[in-house]
């Protein structure tokens, strides 16, 4: 998933703040391919080496992962996203599954989500997943308890 301009411009606000900065080490990449990064990882379910060229190194993205995770940064992002979603977006996730525009499969041990045709190729849908994949794997791991 990459973020639209309008998305960037209202986390990059985030990435400003003096408290998210680290003081050790290289200076910092830009976290707007990082995000993207982590975002296309999160909504398509896959391992940090999975991740395609063309984003930064799956080592860079993970450790900054880990650290925007510990600071609180990644939370104030999805919610950001979250409320970007609800507002301009006008699209309510949890409606959409209980609506039908959007469902869910399960197949041993793989889940499929699936979107209404009107959907596809939005940035709403793109950013929707990653909620929605949110929170099957934190129902995986409440089953495997």
């Amino acid at each position: 998933m990459n973020l639209t301009d309008h998305q960037w411009r209202l986390l990059e606000i985030l990435f400003n703040d003096p408290s998210h900065q680290s003081s050790r080490g290289r200076p910092a990449l830009n976290p707007r391919p990082i995000i993207d990064a982590i975002l296309w990882k999160i909504r398509h379910d896959k391992s940090w080496e999975k991740i395609p060229t063309g984003y930064p190194s799956h080592p860079t993205c993970y450790r900054r992962y880990r650290l925007w995770r510990q600071n609180g940064l990644l939370e104030q992002v999805f919610l950001t996203l979250y409320k970007d979603l609800l507002n301009r977006g006008c699209f309510d996730p949890q409606q959409a599954l209980r609506e039908g525009a959007i469902t869910i499969t399960h197949d041993g041990s793989r889940y499929r989500i699936l979107a209404a045709a009107d959907l596809s190729e939005t940035w709403q849908l793109s950013t929707a997943l990653v909620f929605i994949q949110l929170a099957i794997k934190r129902l995986k791991r409440t089953l495997e308890l």
